[in-house]
């Protein structure tokens, strides 16, 4: 089946194109953890960029958990081309969105991580990274 586009939408998706998107998501995060269950790659125990300097595999661990975006955008330029690859990158990052839910989309997640460790410090008494 070929992929008919009307502007940047495809009217039918290629089942190969979605085969490679997955292979690249999830084979990114296989490697990362089959290093990590090899012994080859380590847990950090640190912090920011220490934790790159005590482990420099972390890198890997890092682009798996960007694995769909990488795979999204390297299936569009596999298949799109440079056009196709515009078009994403257009729909990705809304211009129209306002500053608050900006400000949400990149607090949420500290926010859920400090509750997490109050958490756990009030019922397991140990000392986390805050």
């Amino acid at each position: 089946m070929e992929t008919q586009t009307v502007g940047y939408k495809a009217k039918a998706f290629d089942a190969r194109n979605l085969a490679y998107y997955f292979l690249i998501v999830f084979g990114l995060q296989a490697l990362a953890y089959g290093l990590l269950i090899a012994g080859v790659m380590k847990m950090p125990t640190a912090e920011g960029p220490a934790a790159l300097l005590e482990d420099p595999l972390i890198i890997i661990k890092t682009l798996a958990s960007w694995g769909p975006l990488i795979a999204a955008f390297l299936v569009t330029g596999l298949t799109e081309g440079k056009p196709g690859v515009g078009a994403l990158w257009r729909r990705f990052w809304n211009k129209n969105m306002s500053f608050k839910w900006l400000l949400v989309t990149l607090l949420i997640l500290p926010a859920l991580r400090q509750i997490e460790i109050r958490i756990l410090l009030l019922f397991w008494h140990q000392n986390y990274i805050l």
